[in-house]
Parts: C-alpha cells; sequence; structure tokens
C-alpha cells in the first residue's frame, strides 16, 4: 500500500516510497526503525535503481511533502528513528531549540556574536540542550 501524497509523488521517484516502507519494522512507542543498508556512519541509507538517499531524508519528504534544509535527523528521544512525523530538518530544530529557550527561560540569542560580531539572525545556531553558538566562528572558512 502506498501513501504518496500528490507533491511526495512529485519529489520522490516512483516506487522509492514504498521500497523504503518495505525496509521499515515498527518499533515500541511509535517509532520506525530501519532494516535495510547502513553508511559509514551509521546512517540508515536506501538504494533503489539509481537513486541513493537517506531513509530519513525520504521519511521528511514523506511527512511533510516538502525537500529538507540541510541534514535530517529525529526530533524525538529515539535514536536513528525515521518515523515521518518524527524526523526534522535544520530550520525545523532551529525552531523547536528556540521554543524550548523561552520556555525554560533563556536569554535570547544576541543579535552578533561576541567573537567576530557576525550576524546571529544568520549564523545563530541552537544546541540541542539550548545553547546557543555561532556557525561562522566555529566552522571558518579558508580564505581564499
Amino acid at each position: 500500500m502506498t501513501t504518496q501524497t500528490p507533491v511526495s509523488r512529485a519529489l520522490l521517484p516512483a516506487g522509492l516510497e514504498d521500497a523504503w516502507h518495505a525496509r521499515t519494522v515498527e518499533l515500541p512507542g511509535g517509532h520506525l526503525g530501519w532494516t535495510g543498508s547502513h553508511g559509514s556512519r551509521g546512517e540508515a541509507i536506501l538504494t533503489y535503481h539509481q537513486y541513493r538517499c537517506t531513509a530519513a531524508r525520504i521519511a521528511f519528504i514523506i511527512g511533510n511533502a516538502c525537500e529538507p534544509i540541510g541534514q535530517v535527523k529525529p526530533g524525538c528521544d529515539q535514536p536513528h528513528c525515521i518515523h515521518p512525523d518524527h524526523v526534522d530538518d535544520h530550520p525545523r530544530r532551529q525552531r523547536h531549540r528556540a521554543a524550548l529557550r523561552t520556555v525554560v527561560g533563556t536569554r535570547p540569542r544576541p543579535a552578533r556574536c561576541r567573537r567576530a560580531g557576525h550576524d546571529q539572525a544568520v549564523h545563530g545556531v541552537i544546541r540541542a540542550d539550548g545553547r546557543h553558538y555561532c556557525y561562522a566562528c566555529a566552522h571558518p572558512t579558508p580564505d581564499a
């Protein structure tokens, strides 16, 4: 049985979602695990004809009917969960973490980093523990 939406059909090659479903297994707590192959870093990988990507990326497209931005990771407490409702892309993780900072009462993220003055609306990242850092300072690009 396929559950593709019109948008996910346009984003995923024909048959890919069915291949993804065939390699998933239900886990306790409503999570999904992966029975297919894994990459060198342990990430769940689906290769279907000429198409190769992470199972989490496919789960995100199935659940959100759009392409993810950045890495897709589980937003739940289950490591490696690939349930379409449990995976988040980078912007969604940042929104959830910003909301957590508000609920916990942490200071708002500064407008500019102290180290180099980078605009934190562009370069600011919030860690899973709610602390913020400047991505540009943490990952400097080599001078051209």
